[in-house]
Formats: structure tokens, C-alpha cells, sequence
């Protein structure tokens, strides 16, 4: 699936679904998974983390940001010593801990 068909059919769900909760929880923590993978294929391709979404969309072949469906705004990406935290801009849906979904336990 490409990049751009991605984030088009994350558009058509989000507007589907915008009063489904659980629906708008999905979607957010699918496109978290999605910029966690990429952040894995960034960091095989370039030998480093990024902290910069517009880097992380390029190396992807996105030309669409990735937004919370619910707030609409663009998810958090952090450094630390041991990898990156990807979090949603609203603290609803949980975050990625390099790879490591805090919603999963």
C-alpha cells in the first residue's frame, strides 16, 4: 500500500467514524504504528533516530501528515537515550516507545 493511498483511506475512515470513539482510537494508534515502522526504516537507512516529522514523512514517500483523527493535530515525536517516544497529540491514545506500544501489556 503507498503512502499517499495510506493516508487517504486514514482520511475516509476518520470521517466515517468521527463520533465512534473506539473508532478514532484505532485509527490514531494505527497511524502511531505506521510512523513507528517508519522510524525503524529511517533509522536502517540513515544509522540514526529523527525527531523531525517532515524528515520521517519524506524518507516514507508521504506527502500527507499524519494527524490524530480525533484533535487533528500531528503526533509528538521525542528522542532519548535508548530510541524515541511517538505520542498523540492528545494523550488519549497512548504512545510508542521505540516500538513498544504503551497500550499493549
Amino acid at each position: 500500500m503507498t503512502p499517499r493511498l495510506m493516508a487517504l483511506l486514514s482520511l475516509a475512515l476518520s470521517l466515517g467514524c468521527m463520533n465512534d470513539p473506539e473508532a478514532l482510537c484505532n485509527q490514531c494508534r494505527a497511524n502511531m504504528n505506521t510512523l513507528s515502522s517508519d522510524m525503524a526504516m529511517f533509522r536502517v537507512t540513515t544509522g540514526f533516530w529523527t525527531d523531525d516529522m517532515r524528515s520521517l514523512d519524506s524518507s516514507a514517500g508521504r506527502s500527507v501528515q499524519l494527524v490524530c483523527p480525533e484533535c487533528g493535530e500531528p503526533y509528538g515525536i521525542s528522542l532519548h537515550e535508548r530510541g524515541y517516544t511517538l505520542s498523540c497529540p492528545g494523550s488519549r491514545h497512548g504512545s510508542i516507545d521505540t516500538g513498544k506500544q504503551d497500550w499493549i501489556r
